[in-house]
């Protein structure tokens, strides 16, 4: 998924009953430039896909509308939009994500994850997810992509973690950033990967990000960005300050241990067809 994709989901992210505690559009500014930072640290990530070309519109003359006789309503002829056929869909795996969480995380409080929108296919979406813990507040995005959305969508299995990359990124100790392929026993793959911030050297200053997907036997994918990152708004909420009164920018830990992490994506509950 690009990042283009990624802002404009996050950032139409519908509205819950209660207030999110954050703003979708800081969330959205900060996940765009995580998933820049982590093509810089890993590679090419998802495919970027780009659409490029000119359209031309003909105009016809209009005439003049006719009037409804008197006493009568006027007939619309607009069509009513069509019904997203993800939206029921969507809604049973954000409901899943709300029921699974408390026992995957048991020290998370208040977790919210507003309405899951659509993607670029009908079988995507990505969502933020927030909640406090005893590191202080803390989000994660979270990505479903079916089988037919992830094949144009989605980098192939065999590209992740080559055994001997190019040009690996390396960590701040001078070792390459951690990438592995993790077979699980149903003959699936997850793939874990560190990214962090480069610094003036090329290397990555400080490794503050591990992020997983997991590649199932249908051909869907669920992946979660899990970093130490937080928007201003996530931390002034729950007063996450500096001594001068900052909102601080980031928590000592990862959300989601590596446990949780690997949890949450192979948990089969998470279905978009």
């Amino acid at each position: 998924m690009d990042d283009k994709q990624l802002i404009a989901e996050l950032g139409g992210l519908a509205t819950v009953p209660r207030p999110l505690g954050f703003d979708p559009d800081d969330v959205a500014t900060k996940a765009a430039k995580r998933i820049q930072t982590r093509r810089m640290a890993v590679g090419a990530g998802l495919t970027t896909l780009a659409v490029i070309g000119a359209v031309a519109v003909v105009v016809p003359r209009l005439s003049a509308p006719k009037q409804a006789p008197v006493g009568q309503a006027p007939v619309s002829t607009t069509s009513p939009a069509p019904a997203d056929p993800g939206t029921a869909q969507r809604e049973v795996a954000r409901q899943h994500l709300l029921k699974v969480l408390p026992s995957l995380v048991p020290g998370a409080k208040d977790i919210q994850a507003p309405a899951f929108p659509p993607g670029d296919a009908p079988d995507m979406t990505t969502g933020a997810v927030t909640f406090q813990d005893s590191a202080g507040p803390a989000y994660f995005t979270f990505t479903i992509s079916g089988a037919a959305g992830s094949k144009v969508s989605m980098k192939p299995l065999k590209s992740w973690c080559p055994a001997h990359p190019a040009d690996p990124q390396l960590g701040p100790d001078g070792k390459p950033l951690r990438c592995d392929n993790l077979r699980q026993p149903d003959g699936s793959t997850v793939v874990l990967m560190e990214s962090g911030s480069p610094g003036p050297s090329g290397r990555v200053s400080k490794i503050d990000e591990l992020d997983a997907l997991h590649y199932r036997n249908d051909g869907s994918v669920v992946s979660a960005i899990d970093g130490e990152f937080l928007t201003a708004t996530l931390a002034m909420k729950y007063g996450f300050t500096d001594a001068d009164g900052n909102p601080k920018e980031s928590r000592p830990r990862y959300p989601l241990t590596e446990q949780q992490l690997i949890g949450l994506v192979t948990d089969p509950g998470f279905v978009l067809k």
